[in-house]
């Protein structure tokens, strides 16, 4: 039987597939779940048949879990998975190349569990969430320590050093990787504040989020006065710098309608957020997204001078690459998080560029995803997690149900 965990704008065709392919009593859709550790501990193996991935969530807490995986061989699931010694990697379209590396694992019991013990050591070697938040604070300690001399001659040096992260929207449910590195950076004594594009809409909350909304700043009305006094004070102070970042935004986007309006949405808020980086003397603004947090925490440095940088994932790069260069160019650091797309971004970013793109690998907690005592069931148990959409593949992985039938 399958699990298929998740919601998306899939599910109704997916499980009307099911049901026409009479698969019923063996494919269930459990939609959105917040119990995986659970779920993985009644699993044999876990899949995933995306199209296009960054680094998966998905893999790492399987791998932690100590579950032989079959994935397609696309963006960072490569780098997670050894083909053949922590599980096996599959072309995408291919659902009898899935389901015939889901029956060698199925009919060899201890090539499955060798599998699992290589995929829980591996993760715990090279992809734990305490290594990430080590790589990741010496990244930023390093970055303030250089920048703290250059700061000095123009500001007064706030006692600590701080970092501002632009974000599209916190807390937001499907960015648990970001809040489990700031959570962590918080408790290692990192000071920072995060910088919402949207306003929180209140539907879902991490339990580890709610002790972080204190440092969150969230926009004022449109048309509120601190907003527009914000303008008033760099038109006042630097008009030239206001300028340049507006015809930057101008002169990047405008042959991109969307993106052109999405941009010129971002920069009133972009100047308020600004104001508070020169106000509290802010050493460094990183945006965790490469579209439009990216295009904010840019306008951010162009008015205040801060350094600035930032994180890119999947889709924030291969969808829209508007201004993608210039990004890269003007960032003192790009942070991704698979070779794959530090590969990518170099041949974007274009000679000279190499050197500043940072791959540094998401984590998962360890802890959180040891597994539970296995659940015995009469048939096998096969999870596989994704939100319902095109790109995670789920077509073919129904299709493949259909074969292993």
């Amino acid at each position: 039987s399958f699990l298929i965990v998740g919601g998306g704008s899939l599910q109704d065709n997916l499980e009307r597939e099911a049901r026409q392919l009479q698969l019923d009593g063996r494919v269930f859709f459990t939609g959105p779940r917040r119990d995986i550790p659970r779920l993985l501990s009644m699993c044999n193996i876990s899949v995933l048949s995306s199209l296009k991935e960054g680094m998966s969530n998905t893999i790492m807490e399987s791998m932690a879990a100590g579950k032989p995986i079959v994935a397609t061989k696309v963006g960072g699931n490569a780098e997670l998975i050894v083909d053949g010694e922590t599980g096996f990697l599959t072309p995408t379209h291919d659902p009898s190349a899935l389901a015939t590396a889901i029956q060698k694992i199925l009919d060899d019991p201890a090539l499955a569990q060798r599998m699992g013990q290589q995929a829980k050591v591996r993760i715990a070697q090279l992809f734990s969430a305490e290594s990430l938040v080590t790589r990741t604070e010496h990244l930023y300690d390093e970055l303030t320590r250089s920048t703290s001399c250059e700061l000095q001659s123009t500001t007064a040096l706030s006692e600590h050093r701080t970092i501002a992260f632009v974000v599209s929207q916190f807390p937001r449910y499907v960015d648990a990787y970001f809040l489990r590195e700031v959570a962590a950076l918080a408790e290692r004594g990192l000071h920072f504040q995060i910088f919402s594009l949207l306003n929180f809409d209140a539907k879902v909350i991490h339990k580890e989020a709610q002790a972080l909304l204190p440092r969150t700043v969230y926009i004022p009305f449109l048309f509120s006065r601190p907003l527009w006094k914000a303008h008033g004070h760099f038109l006042a102070h630097t008009p030239g710098r206001y300028i340049r970042a507006l015809w930057t935004l101008v002169r990047g986007c405008w042959r991109s309608p969307k993106t052109f309006a999405k941009a010129l949405a971002v920069f009133p808020k972009s100047v308020y957020f600004a104001k508070i980086v020169k106000d509290q003397h802010i050493n460094h603004v990183h945006a965790n997204w490469a579209s439009h947090p990216a295009v904010s925490a840019m306008v951010i440095a162009k008015l205040t001078g801060a350094p600035w940088s930032f994180a890119r994932h999947a889709s924030d790069i291969f969808i829209d690459t508007t201004m993608l260069e210039e990004k890269i160019r003007t960032a003192q650091f790009v942070v991704t998080c698979t070779r794959y797309n530090k590969g990518y971004l170099t041949n974007v970013g274009g000679a000279g560029t190499e050197n500043k793109i940072i791959a540094n690998y998401h984590g998962v907690d360890l802890k959180k995803f040891t597994p539970v005592p296995k659940v015995i069931h009469s048939r096998f148990q096969i999870l596989a997690v994704g939100t319902l959409l095109p790109c995670k593949g789920l077509p073919d992985l129904i299709t493949a149900c259909r074969l292993l039938a």
